[in-house]
């Protein structure tokens, strides 16, 4: 299973392509609201957070495709 991570500053943009992910993706979830995420060492479980001074909408787009 491939993890994408979608990182929209603009949620007027994620409107836009929303269907689109939709169609593609069967699984998304918005995981938290932020301003500052520590990156984590662990690439086990395939999450990369980097850090932002500005908010951010995290989405976590899960594909069944390999």
């Amino acid at each position: 299973m491939k993890i994408f991570i979608l990182l929209i500053k603009n949620k007027k943009r994620f409107r836009k392509y929303k269907n689109f992910l939709l169609h593609f993706y069967f699984n998304i979830k918005i995981i938290m609201q932020f301003e500052k995420i520590a990156k984590l060492k662990d690439l086990s479980n395939l999450l990369f957070f980097i850090f932002y001074k500005s908010y951010y909408f995290v989405y976590i787009l899960f594909s069944k495709i390999d």
